[in-house]
């Protein structure tokens, strides 16, 4: 049986010291964000690699840019399938719910709405709980950890997990989360507990307000180091010591944090370097009115369409057309399809920092377990 969690957790220097970094880059991500005209530039991406992680989604495959279709006015996302487009849905709802709404109470939405998309058996109160015996090892004989079997106790303990998430906890943020997932993860009380792992973890830098939105593909981290967390994980079972876990948790925030950082960073220099190009190559007399809010929301979206720019720029649809034209002629964008004399436009620039950053591997941490 899954043991209490601990009310303090003895942490050792090096441990202080990589959480204390993790506040700080979370902290910069947040500043960040604030200052981009869009957000949904880091949230779509972020989306595409919780989807692609998750269980539910085994056999869907989104692209960035399809995915930041969904932010184009009228009929953007239809092309997408319905279980992609509910998600994101789903996920938008509960970012703005968990803000005022306790945690627990968001996730066990969220643990049913995804049930809804993977069609999986649900119980009377409609969340789908686990029905099954349930261990860690290579064998229930061999077992280090046997969790909480189905039924009244399993709800029990459940409970307790949910009330202890939105309790009055003197706890740093990296140590709760840490505590929390590790405690999700044992007593696994749905069917689609591993999908929640990452859910959990973005509700809480929400709640917690250490970021805005989903912008964090925690889910990045522990896929690629899945070995290595079920081998913290018996060792925290084994000897409640939580260093190793704070760590990892501490590392995978420092990491994505550093990768959206570059993708914010990139972006930002983008409307100058279009601006200097867009003055190279027009008559002086050339209408230039607008230009720069045409660039900023250029460097803020994967697709854009005429009716975007229009709508964001507050331009005539006749100049939001003009600007585009001229924004491919200068290589900016290039039209990737049309829907209903719709033009769609993919940012190539926006489409190669996304590519290149957004969860991608860190140079030099290919090995993450050297770390620990």
């Amino acid at each position: 049986m899954p043991k209490p969690l601990p009310s303090n957790l003895n942490l050792d220097q090096l441990t202080h010291q990589r959480r204390s970094w993790a506040d700080h880059t979370l902290g910069r991500l947040y500043d960040a964000a604030t200052r981009l005209p869009d957000r949904n530039v880091l949230v779509r991406p972020t989306q595409r690699h919780e989807i692609q992680s998750m269980l539910a989604f085994r056999d869907v495959t989104v692209t960035n840019r399809e995915l930041a279709s969904i932010d184009l006015p009228g009929a953007g996302s239809r092309q997408l399938p319905y279980n992609v487009r509910r998600y994101v849905t789903v996920m938008g709802e509960a970012a703005i719910e968990v803000r005022t709404a306790p945690v627990a109470d968001v996730l066990r939405r969220v643990a049913r709405d995804l049930t809804d998309l993977s069609g999986g058996p649900v119980a009377e109160d409609g969340l789908p709980w686990r029905t099954e015996p349930r261990w860690f090892g290579p064998s229930a004989e061999d077992a280090y950890l046997s969790a909480t079997p189905p039924g009244e106790d399993l709800r029990a303990e459940a409970e307790q997990l949910f009330d202890w998430m939105d309790g009055p906890l003197e706890m740093p943020f990296v140590d709760k989360v840490a505590l929390g997932t590790f405690k999700l993860f044992s007593l696994d009380p749905f069917t689609n507990t591993v999908d929640l792992l990452h859910v959990y973890v973005t509700l809480e830098l929400i709640k917690s307000g250490v970021l805005q939105a989903q912008i964090l593909p925690i889910s990045v981290h522990i896929d690629r180091n899945r070995d290595l967390f079920h081998h913290m994980h018996r060792h925290v079972v084994q000897t409640l010591d939580f260093n190793s876990l704070v760590q990892f948790f501490a590392n995978g925030f420092i990491e994505q944090c550093g990768n959206q950082l570059r993708v914010v960073r990139e972006l930002a220099q983008l409307p100058e370097r279009y601006i200097d190009k867009y003055v190279e190559t027009v008559n002086v007399d050339k209408r230039r009115d607008g230009f720069a809010r045409f660039v900023a929301t250029l460097a803020s979206f994967q697709v854009v369409t005429s009716q975007l720019i229009a709508d964001r720029c507050r331009f005539t649809a006749k100049r939001a057309r003009e600007l585009l034209l001229k924004a491919e002629e200068l290589e900016f964008v290039e039209r990737v399809e049309t829907r209903r004399k719709t033009k769609v436009y993919e940012v190539r620039d926006v489409r190669r920092v996304i590519d290149l950053y957004a969860g991608m591997i860190p140079e030099g941490d290919h090995d993450v377990s050297e770390k620990y």
